[in-house]
């Protein structure tokens, strides 16, 4: 998540020079709420963080002036912490309004280069922070495809992860692709290059 606003922002995402692009998908998973906050232990090794000032996503500084993901017992504690407050009523707002902003501000950074190209958001699987904000992000002209309820697709079973990994295998997308599509079809979003 803060990654792909910071490859927005900075010109990686989209660095070819297709005259428009049609639509830009980003797949969510709610572990994604935790990475705006802390880094990933496992690869991460520039934490890029933001924060929300005013109605903006600005980068966040490193107050310890150290890579905290390059030290196991320091991310441990602060993950067990961010599940500790992430069920608390005040800081599930905070992680709605921070995922608001990822979102708004990375459909504003494709805009730049590309303002008629749609940010659709797949959501893998159900997630009440980004139910909670669908109405905020449709009136930012952002769509949501739930699998769950939009493709009724159950992907949450271990055959349809890389082992030892927890990302979507090959066998998702041979599921999601023609379902995807007639979603897509019947919202309207059409991706096929003229």
């Amino acid at each position: 998540m803060n990654h792909t606003v910071f490859w927005a922002k900075n010109d990686i995402l989209l660095k070819d020079n297709i005259k428009d692009r049609l639509a830009v998908f980003f797949l969510y998973g709610m572990f994604q709420d935790k990475r705006m906050f802390m880094p990933n232990v496992f690869f991460e090794r520039d934490e890029i963080l933001y924060k929300v000032k005013g109605d903006k996503l600005i980068p966040r500084k490193n107050i310890f002036h150290f890579q905290s993901s390059n030290f196991p017992l320091i991310y441990t504690i602060n993950e067990r912490f961010f599940n500790i407050l992430a069920i608390s009523p005040f800081f599930k707002k905070r992680i709605e309004e921070m995922l608001f902003f990822h979102f708004k501000t990375l459909k504003e950074e494709i805009n730049k280069k590309y303002p008629t190209t749609k940010l659709v958001i797949l959501e893998y699987s159900p997630s009440q922070t980004l139910k909670n904000i669908s109405d905020d992000l449709k009136k930012e002209n952002i769509q949501i495809i739930s699998f769950s309820d939009d493709l009724k697709l159950n992907l949450n079973q271990r055959k349809y992860y890389i082992p030892n990994d927890g990302h979507p295998n090959k066998q998702v997308w041979e599921i999601v692709t023609p379902k995807l599509i007639k979603e897509l079809e019947k919202r309207n979003i059409d991706i096929t290059e003229k």
